[in-house]
């Protein structure tokens, strides 16, 4: 969900972190391997996901400006720009503009960055990326040359399913999408977005193509298997170490119709239809 869902942000011009799957082998015994699975030097997959921070900005060509991680109605900065102030101050301003004022659209076109609002917006509709409703999972970025904000998207694994949690509103989906002339805006860039990008002729081989990098079956058992056999029964589950609501034993691919890796793709690519024809286009009614 995440790999693909960072590369479709970068696709549609909104910076966003790259990501690269890795796996750990962690050497504290004599032996790599033992008589028992669990009880070796490998520690099963990951995903590595890029820092938001200023080596993230200078990696997609961005000036150096002052980035804050959201967090409900405060942000912490994670890069301080050459020229940026370090004590939050045009954060204040910013968001005491848009929170305690009734700023109009010149003022939007000045402090906002709508075009890659609207591509956040529309990706975000098209993973259903609601785990931002409540101020976090996202990042404000002031350029210092367009002296504009901008909104960058993180923490995207709640995502690619319908029945998610949360409302998927942002600080700015009332505030600037219900504005005639932003509203036409934003839809121009959704229906582009559903019709050249969000669709199955180019989703299906991004999930091909990511999927293979972890499973290999003609290779026999692949990555994503032994990733499985190292945790879906792992004897930790069982331990005061696990959230029960986050991991239960046996039940590692339990959204999968197959019970496989193979089924949570199968799963991602049944999601696109009915989103890109169904949700994207109701999406566009509800804001006319």
């Amino acid at each position: 969900f995440e790999a693909i869902s960072y590369r479709l942000f970068n696709l549609a011009d909104v910076p966003a972190s790259t990501t690269h799957f890795v796996h750990f082998r962690v050497v504290d015994q004599p032996d790599e391997q033992t008589g028992n699975q669990y009880n070796s030097d490998f520690w099963g997959l990951y995903l590595a996901i890029e820092n938001v921070d200023g080596r993230f900005l200078d990696q997609h060509q961005l000036p150096d400006g002052n980035l804050y991680e959201m967090k409900g109605a405060a942000g912490e900065l994670d890069n301080e720009g050459e020229t940026g102030v370090a004590n939050g101050s045009d954060l204040s301003a910013f968001m005491n503009g848009y929170l305690h004022g009734t700023p109009g659209t010149s003022w939007w076109r000045n402090n906002f960055d709508l075009a890659t609002y609207y591509s956040y917006r529309s990706i975000t509709e098209a993973i259903h990326n609601y785990d931002i409703w409540e101020g976090k999972n996202y990042y404000y970025y002031l350029d210092p040359q367009t002296n504009r904000w901008s909104m960058l998207p993180w923490d995207l694994d709640i995502t690619w399913a319908e029945s998610m949690s949360g409302s998927g509103l942002d600080p700015f989906f009332t505030r600037v999408l219900q504005q005639p002339e932003f509203q036409m805006e934003y839809q121009n860039r959704l229906r582009e977005i559903r019709d050249l990008l969000f669709t199955p002729d180019q989703i299906y081989p991004m999930l091909d193509e990511i999927a293979a990098l972890i499973d290999t079956p003609q290779y026999g058992s692949s990555m994503v298997d032994a990733d499985r056999a190292m945790w879906d029964y792992n004897p930790i589950l069982q331990s005061s170490y696990v959230v029960l609501e986050r991991a239960k034993t046996g039940q590692f691919y339990r959204a999968s119709t197959t019970g496989d890796f193979r089924g949570i793709v199968q799963k991602m690519r049944n999601y696109v239809l009915p989103v890109s024809y169904t949700h994207l286009r109701a999406h566009e009614t509800v804001l006319d």
